[in-house]
């Protein structure tokens, strides 16, 4: 069961000392489990960094940089959380149009959740949107994931609101949401996501905000759960209709 706390602007991310090396035993398990999950897949994975939570005190979220392998070794084994304690820390957006919500389908090469609906963009934090101060631009780095993923350019959007931290406790990953309002149309959307975007996502879909719970119902791909909680926060999905697609 995620866990949803309410945020807003005063929110910050601020980046401390990174990790102690680890002891031989835990690094060759990594590694392991790391080609294992390289051998799994046609295209292989970038051993980048991420972002993971080391605290969390009022507004104010504490993290340091791990590599992303430790993060994929603790997913698939989770007794080993204890020893990296990789809690990653992303942004979620959700993007409102002349028109209604954005949903994005995530494409099949996707490394978790692929074929699955969720809320556009979203992404983890990075290097990339560190201040010299060490704090995040997280606002920054939301419209550059928008830009990235839907090929809307930031230029069209007319405001940006933090509302929720999502914590799922199963995986550890937190959700900062984010909801953006477009100066767009659905139609000029999905023109810009078909011209420039990404392949994160095969599909874009606008949905109307009252259609909004027979579209997480009814979809024939789930909905992925941090999209259904951020909708909850907003107003926008009733709790039994999250229950109801929690129990298909």
């Amino acid at each position: 069961m995620l866990k949803t706390y309410p945020a807003d602007g005063s929110l910050t991310v601020k980046v401390v000392a990174g990790p102690a090396p680890l002891d031989a035993n835990l690094e060759l398990r990594v590694a392991d489990l790391w080609r294992q999950e390289q051998a799994k897949r046609a295209t292989p994975l970038f051993d980048g960094e991420l972002l993971s939570v080391t605290s969390i005190v009022g507004s104010r979220i504490e993290g340091r940089f791990v590599p992303y392998r430790w993060f994929v070794a603790q997913r698939a084994d989770p007794t080993l959380s204890a020893a990296l304690k990789v809690r990653p820390l992303a942004v979620s957006g959700l993007l409102r149009c002349r028109g209604g919500v954005v949903f994005g389908r995530r494409s099949a090469g996707s490394t978790q959740d692929a074929g699955h609906w969720e809320l556009v963009p979203s992404g983890g934090l990075d290097r990339t949107c560190c201040r010299p101060d060490g704090t995040i631009a997280v606002g920054a780095k939301i419209l550059d994931e928008l830009w990235e993923e839907t090929g809307c350019p930031p230029g069209a959007v007319t405001s940006t609101e933090t509302f929720a931290l999502v914590e799922d406790p199963r995986s550890g990953v937190f959700d900062i949401g984010i909801e953006i309002t477009l100066d767009l149309d659905a139609d000029a959307v999905l023109a810009a996501h078909h011209g420039r975007a990404s392949d994160e996502y095969d599909r874009l879909r606008i949905v109307p905000v009252p259609k909004i719970g027979p579209f997480v119902t009814r979809t024939a791909a789930p909905v992925v759960e941090v999209s259904l909680a951020l909708l909850r926060a907003r107003g926008m999905l009733d709790r039994h209709v999250t229950s109801e697609v929690a129990a298909r």
